[in-house]
């Protein structure tokens, strides 16, 4: 993955942030961008990063495939992290 030398590399998560959220944002994109690059809605990403809702397989992939994580990273309990 290469460096932005413009944007942060390391920007801290409030302890409310889900680590998607986290992910998004440390790679500069919009909740609407994000949905539209994995073919999702704003919404639904947002469900996700509010821990309202569960991905399905393949948009957990998607997502984890776009964010350059593992889905296990995005998507991991608390208790097992």
């Amino acid at each position: 993955m290469a460096l932005n030398p413009i944007r942060p590399q390391v920007i801290p998560l409030l302890p409310e942030w889900s680590t998607l959220r986290g992910f998004r944002i440390r790679e500069g994109l919009t909740q609407q961008e994000l949905a539209e690059s994995v073919g999702t809605s704003r919404t639904t990403i947002s469900s996700l990063e509010l821990n309202r809702s569960i991905p399905s397989v393949s948009l957990a992939l998607a997502l984890a495939r776009r964010l350059g994580a593992s889905v296990e990273e995005l998507f991991a309990l608390d208790e097992l992290r």
